[in-house]
């Protein structure tokens, strides 16, 4: 009998997703567990890697239409056999004992949110010597990065609400509904992950704005279904924090940004690329605010833009 299903939703990443597939083959685990593999409408090799992994994992695998990860996710939910959900992003990296760390999470604390710290690396390969620390924890009640939960209370407290459609903010707004019904989120050291961050060059940098905009956008939505002190903090959809942006990200400087990054041979540094990011994330709330109708609100956050 499957007591945990993994679920991994993915689009365009079989290079990725091929050694997150390695990684859960190597796990440290007696029982059997399932992998639940989403396919968001990819057009690369993705299906290849998931037939190829399937010697050494038991693996489900779900193809639909580009909808977005709150819909893919929602799917992999759906068709998990396990009574417990452990999310985790297609391009990470799993130690050995991994799974099992969530599984003690949730035998010592049965119905919670089991979480583990998300370890940001630069390289494709698993670090050999390595403990977390508390540098490495996610103050995000709910990130599908690295979370497990009941499939009964994912269900019951509506899924992800698949109106998101783009980045960001699905799995905070299934996290708030979470914890208001009375969910609690327990934490381990010992249940981490590596998540793959390699270095961005100045051709990466359309996707980075792309993404960091669709973020801000995707952020606008989340406070107007929460608008709670908690959602102002996690979107930065407040007074103190736009001053402060119009200091250190306004307009006047992206230009600057942009070209520097454009000189830089190689991998851009990373504080550039936090600055253009950061500004392209309140270009995006700009636009979310227009798009979801919160006029008084846009007015003035239009002058940090």
């Amino acid at each position: 009998m499957i007591r945990l299903s993994v679920v991994i939703c993915t689009y365009n990443r079989a290079e990725y997703l091929a050694r997150t597939l390695d990684t859960l083959s190597k796990q440290d685990l007696e029982e059997p567990f399932e992998v639940v593999v989403v396919d968001d409408g990819s057009t690369d090799e993705t299906s290849s890697v998931v037939k190829q992994s399937r010697s050494s994992l038991m693996i489900q695998y779900v193809r639909q239409e580009n909808m977005g990860r709150a819909c893919a996710r929602n799917a992999g939910i759906q068709k998990a056999e396990g009574s417990l959900i452990l999310f985790v992003d297609d391009d990470v990296l799993a130690p050995p004992f991994f799974i099992r760390g969530h599984l003690k999470l949730h035998q010592e604390y049965p119905g919670s949110v089991g979480r583990g710290p998300i370890v940001n690396i630069s390289e494709t390969t698993m670090p050999t010597s390595f403990f977390p620390t508390l540098q490495d924890y996610s103050r995000a009640f709910f990130c599908t990065c690295n979370a497990s939960a009941r499939k009964e209370d994912l269900v019951r407290a509506g899924l992800f609400d698949e109106s998101f459609t783009e980045y960001g903010f699905e799995d905070n707004d299934l996290g708030m509904r979470l914890r208001l019904q009375g969910v609690r989120a327990r934490f381990s050291l010992k249940a981490y992950l590596f998540h793959c961050k390699p270095p961005v060059s100045f051709g990466d940098l359309p996707a980075v704005r792309e993404q960091a905009r669709e973020k801000g956008r995707s952020a606008v939505l989340f406070l107007r279904k929460h608008p709670h002190w908690r959602s102002r903090l996690a979107t930065g959809i407040f007074l103190g924090n736009f001053l402060f942006r119009a200091l250190v990200s306004n307009r006047c400087l992206v230009p600057l940004w942009e070209r520097v990054a454009s000189e830089v041979q190689g991998p851009i540094p990373k504080r550039i690329v936090r600055q253009l990011s950061e500004y392209w994330y309140l270009e995006g709330i700009v636009q979310g605010m227009e798009k979801h109708g919160s006029p008084w609100l846009y007015r003035w956050i239009r002058y940090f833009v």
